[in-house]
């Protein structure tokens, strides 16, 4: 989040959009989005300026339901161990 191209700060404080932080020293690699319970986006995009307009990334979409329901397993493990 607090790399020079993230907006995750922008949209939190524009938008009130709730955010949580991983307060580790490690990195939390996860690149993906669960859209409504129903769509998963997942793959190398880094979700910043510089990998919209200038890294080669890909993206993935799925709507199987068991991968859907595996990413939003992994959100929600994720959001409870970053409060």
């Amino acid at each position: 989040a607090g790399d020079l191209g993230s907006d995750v700060n922008r949209l939190r404080d524009e938008n009130d959009i709730p955010t949580r932080v991983d307060k580790s020293t490690s990195f939390m690699h996860h690149k993906f989005a669960v859209i409504d319970d129903a769509l998963v986006i997942n793959g190398s995009y880094n979700w910043t300026k510089g990998a919209r307009f200038e890294n080669r990334e890909n993206l993935t979409l799925t709507n199987y339901p068991k991968a859907v329901q595996g990413f939003r397993s992994e959100f929600d493990r994720l959001w409870n161990d970053f409060a």
